[in-house]
This record gives C-alpha cells, sequence and structure tokens, in this order.
C-alpha cells in the first residue's frame, strides 16, 4: 500500500513539475505542494480507514485472534511507515530536483 501510495504522489508530482517547467526553487516548491495538495486526501483517507479495519484485529480476543494478530501487526507497521512516506518523499523529491535546478545554473 505504501508503493502504491507513493507512485499514486511521484506521478502527480512528476506531472505537475511537467506542466509548470518550474525554473527556480519557489517555483519548484509550488509545483510540488500543489500535486501534493491534490492527493494527499486521498491517500490518507486510504491509510486511515485501512488501519480503522485492522484495530479490532489487533484488539480481538476471541477465537482466531491468536492467529490473526500476527498477521496484521506486520500491516499495520508497514501502513505506519507509509504515513510517514506520505510526508517524507515530497521533501526529498523536492532536494533531488532542487540540486538538478542548481546544475543547471
Amino acid at each position: 500500500m505504501a508503493v502504491d501510495d507513493g507512485v499514486v504522489k511521484m506521478t502527480f508530482i512528476q506531472e505537475s513539475i511537467k506542466e509548470k517547467k518550474p525554473q527556480n526553487f519557489d517555483e519548484l516548491k509550488d509545483a510540488i505542494i500543489d500535486a501534493d495538495m491534490r492527493r494527499i486526501r486521498s491517500l490518507l483517507m486510504t491509510l486511515v480507514t485501512t488501519i480503522a479495519a485492522l484495530l479490532p484485529v489487533l484488539w480481538a480476543t476471541s477465537k482466531g485472534s491468536e492467529i490473526m494478530k500476527p498477521m496484521a501487526l506486520p500491516i499495520m507497521g508497514g501502513l505506519v511507515f507509509g504515513a510517514i512516506t506520505i510526508f517524507v518523499m515530497p521533501v526529498l523529491f523536492s532536494f533531488f530536483e532542487e540540486r538538478r535546478i542548481l546544475k543547471r545554473e
């Protein structure tokens, strides 16, 4: 899920950069923020609903819960990591694009 969210986010960021063709850091920042704001709601909604669906599995104490908990815990860890990548990825992309702009200049 984190990989899928990353692909969606990077696709929108790259489309925004192709469309706006930023020439300096401020234009680059505006292009990345614009692309990020178009997709952040849907990505967070997907993440939150999946976490909400797994919470009952983690709290269960009935039959079968001893099997389901070990399967749900890594998924929750991956979702937490996915939440971090939603916010870190645009920053890293901006860093590398800024370096590319500096090389052009």
